[in-house]
């Protein structure tokens, strides 16, 4: 079923609008006249499509959103005390609304800038491609977002750096009255033998009732590895569409750690390439979802040369009428040989009327290969209630400490203390009895 004209209306005015507006190298033009097209020839999935069988986007569809205004009022950095990581080392990039603010984000530096300065200032803008990692044919979203991006950040880091450059980006979404759909972007080029931290953390202000699709493109060069750390922690009324598309050279390693604990619906798209012998990525994910929230996590990494590493370890804990999923595919292809592949979901629910869908899935077309999958969909485990209800410890407290113990297994996974601290303090947030947990922990 395609989607309805009425569904479509208001993105093909923000594109038109941003055609007529903007001044941009023709093939850029080109580019977004192309995204555009292959969004609009087949508009947004639905249940019918096998990779959004667990997914309506119903609710989504159901909200008109306007594109934000290109100079937002500024925030003042108060508004953001405790939302955010104290990284001192690290070069920030705030984004309000879609729009860079300078005042809320560090010195620039010559790796990490605002994709729309780069756009701005670049001798040969027409050598700038969005279409390297992404193949917008197979991901509706990412061509959205490439037909109508306006901001966003572009981090490269040179071959060789003996020291690993750490990247914070913030994206904060606001109550404005009105709701709007922006489509950040991040482009990210490591060089060989290089290293790069990255935190990309998404907030909002007050019930914001955005629409927030975003895209990050990760390539990775020979011997070189990459942090990445996502937070989405929007407002329980924001609507969340994140991809990640991750492209790995030879002996390169990939590590990310994907925490959803917002939004009223959140997807999250995660496509890795392994392309040549010795790359290896680690995917470690965990939501927690409450009241009527929906948190899709879908996985596919591709293992297309010889000698090649996978892991992913995912985490679900789903509370009140809330439904989580996780869709995660292995493809093998022919000729990868010595393969070695991992999946495991483990989840939670806390509610009988909460439900958590999990698909693990293997495509193998070359020999000598070691892939296995486990999945688990159950309930607090009850000779561990038993056990702390027999030293004194009540059940509503019992059960948040058996809950945050199996979220904490994925959090001190992490590799920035700031960001585990936050963590825990929102999950605790989340959990009765947190003061009891904290002496405990």
């Amino acid at each position: 079923m395609s989607t309805p004209a009425h569904a479509l209306d208001s993105y093909r005015a923000a594109f038109e609008q941003r055609v007529q507006q903007t001044r941009e190298s023709a093939a850029l033009a080109q580019q977004r006249q192309q995204a555009w097209a292959a969004f609009a020839a087949t508009g947004f999935p639905n249940t019918r499509d096998e990779d959004w069988k667990y997914t309506n986007l119903r609710r989504l569809l159901r909200r008109k959103f306007s594109a934000p205004a290109d100079n937002p009022d500024e925030i003042e950095a108060d508004a953001l005390a405790g939302q955010i990581v104290e990284m001192p080392h690290a070069s920030r990039l705030v984004f309000v609304d879609g729009v860079f603010s300078p005042h809320l984000s560090s010195t620039p530096s010559d790796h990490a800038v605002s994709l729309a300065t780069t756009l701005r200032n670049e001798a040969q803008p027409e050598k700038t491609r969005f279409d390297n990692v992404i193949d917008i044919r197979q991901h509706r979203f990412a061509a959205l977002n490439t037909a109508l991006f306006t901001d966003g950040a572009v981090i490269n880091v040179a071959p060789n750096q003996k020291q690993p450059t750490v990247v914070y980006l913030v994206f904060v979404s606001r109550e404005n009255g009105h709701r709007v759909a922006v489509h950040p972007r991040v482009q990210v080029k490591v060089g060989n033998a290089s290293a790069l931290q990255l935190v990309e953390h998404h907030i909002s202000l007050g019930a914001a009732d955005n629409f927030v699709n975003s895209i990050c493109e990760i390539d990775l060069g020979d011997g070189a590895r990459v942090e990445h750390i996502r937070l989405q922690d929007e407002a329980d009324t924001g609507f969340s569409i994140a991809g990640l598309h991750v492209r790995q050279a030879r002996d390169s390693e990939f590590v990310s750690h994907n925490y959803c604990l917002g939004g009223a619906l959140a997807r999250n798209d995660v496509v890795v390439l392994l392309e040549e012998p010795g790359a290896h990525c680690t995917l470690n994910g965990l939501f927690m979802v409450r009241g009527s929230q929906h948190v899709d996590n879908h996985v596919r990494i591709d293992h297309l040369a010889m000698h090649t590493q996978s892991e992913q370890n995912y985490r679900g804990v789903a509370d009140g009428r809330a439904r989580g999923v996780y869709n995660g595919k292995v493809v093998v292809h022919v000729g990868a040989d010595k393969t070695d592949a991992i999946q495991s979901s483990k989840n939670l629910l806390l509610s009988d009327k909460a439900e958590i869908d999990t698909k693990p899935e293997l495509e193998i077309y070359a020999d000598d290969v070691k892939c296995r999958h486990g999945a688990t969909v159950g309930q607090l485990d009850a000779d561990a209630l038993f056990y702390l209800r027999s030293r004194g410890i009540d059940l509503e407290t019992a059960r948040a400490l058996l809950t945050y113990a199996f979220a904490e297994d994925v959090v001190v996974k992490a590799g920035v203390d700031a960001v585990r601290d936050l963590l825990d303090t929102r999950i605790l947030g989340l959990l009765p009895a947190q003061d009891i947990i904290r002496e405990f922990v």
